[in-house]
């Protein structure tokens, strides 16, 4: 149990573990104050830098519709359109990134609403490719049409009209439990 706990910190620390707040946020990647999407204008509602012994992994930045301001159990509706961008600054290995990712899943949800949903999420994993230093990713839902989103540098890498699947993925960053409450408060602009 140790061993195992111990395993998951330590992938965690060395990927994506966030100990630094917004305020390094800007210094070099900065993140645009609007942007439209799918003929959608979303407005930049918040950013953070995660870091790891003083290394800087990635900015992230959250876009919600110019209209809205959610409260923290809003932001994940399937009502809400919303862009996560990921501006990388370290480069991490394709199965780093999957790993992460399961083990935040597997700590958020139930093995039953993982088991429907591992297809989708396998086929978004298999469009992962490793990070080089200046790589973006961004994950965009758009409630119109109910479909999540993957670009990598700005190219569609995957798409599926699920918004369960939009719910769960997204809410590693953003949802609770995930991975780190200081990246979640940032981005939907809670302190």
């Amino acid at each position: 149990m140790i061993k195992s706990r111990f395993n998951h910190l330590l992938l965690l620390a060395c990927i994506i573990t966030a100990i630094s707040g917004p305020a390094h946020a800007t210094k070099e990647v900065p993140f645009a104050p609007q942007i439209e999407v799918d003929q959608q204008r979303l407005r930049l509602n918040g950013e953070y830098l995660l870091e790891y012994l003083w290394v800087d992994v990635y900015r992230a930045a959250l876009y919600l519709p110019a209209s809205t301001t959610p409260q923290a159990d809003d932001v994940l509706s399937p009502a809400l359109s919303k862009r996560l961008e990921l501006a990388y600054l370290y480069a991490l290995k394709r199965d780093d990134l999957i790993e992460a990712a399961w083990q935040t899943l597997r700590r958020q949800h139930s093995q039953t609403l993982l088991k429907r949903l591992q297809s989708d999420i396998d086929q978004l994993h298999e469009a992962f490719t490793a990070i080089k230093p200046g790589d973006h990713y961004s994950l965009d839902y758009n409630a119109n049409n109910q479909t999540l989103t993957l670009r990598f540098n700005q190219q569609v890498v995957f798409s599926r009209a699920n918004a369960e699947l939009a719910q769960v993925y997204l809410g590693i960053w953003l949802g609770p439990e995930g991975l780190s409450d200081a990246l979640r408060a940032a981005l939907i602009g809670k302190p």
